[in-house]
């Protein structure tokens, strides 16, 4: 069945309402040649100083807030059911997450290293410029990964959505002219215009074919 929009996609949105630049399937090309590696399913970057809405900057989730005049570098993983970690970002003796590290460039060489094994280890690094973490969505919360990985993010779709529903609503005036949007933002939009939260979240949910959420 074609849809107009996937995880992926609504995902992507998530990220740049909360004031992301983001990448998407990006690709862990191997040293030699050979097959890909693996690929991050959504890389992003939040910069300190964003005001877009507001001078103190607290329109924007609250995880997405916490790390106040630091730069956050996320690493997601989207799933349609459950919040899941793949095994290529689990698994240190791959070695992917440096590779990635080092594709994108955020830290120094001497360093990428040490934040590739807090974030193996714990799912997350922080020093006096960067918040970098992995980041899960799905359709429900995982409580194996809580035990791994206690206080990294996992977001349901039901919060994504209630997010950019009320985004909209409170900010409708701002948001008007959206003709330069995607198709993806475009659907957002035109579905969540006259209708409530349930039916907005409902929609959306058929539209990607995700699972009925127990969250």
């Amino acid at each position: 069945m074609a849809r107009s929009m996937t995880a992926e996609q609504l995902a992507l949105w998530y990220f740049r309402l909360n004031g992301f630049f983001t990448i998407n399937s990006f690709i862990i090309h191997p040293l030699r040649k050979g097959s890909a590696r693996t690929d991050a399913d959504i890389v992003g970057i939040r910069f300190p100083h964003r005001q877009e809405l507001s001078k103190d900057n607290d329109v924007d989730m609250p995880e997405f807030t916490r790390a106040s005049g630091k730069s956050y570098f996320v690493i997601a993983e989207v799933k349609t059911s459950v919040c899941q970690l793949n095994g290529p970002w689990s698994d240190p003796t791959k070695e992917n997450i440096q590779a990635l590290l080092g594709d994108l460039g955020p830290f120094e060489t001497s360093k990428i290293d040490i934040v590739a094994k807090s974030i193996y280890e714990h799912g997350a690094f922080e020093d006096s410029s960067f918040y970098c973490s992995l980041f899960f969505l799905g359709s429900e919360t995982n409580s194996d990964l809580e035990k791994t990985y206690p206080g990294i993010p996992q977001h349901t779709w039901n919060q994504v959505l209630q997010f950019i529903f009320e985004r909209f609503s409170t900010y409708k005036s701002r948001k008007m002219d959206h003709s330069s949007w995607d198709d993806t933002g475009k659907f957002l939009w035109n579905t969540w215009e006259g209708t409530n939260l349930n039916e907005f979240i409902e929609k959306i949910r058929k539209e990607i074919g995700l699972p009925e959420s127990k969250n």
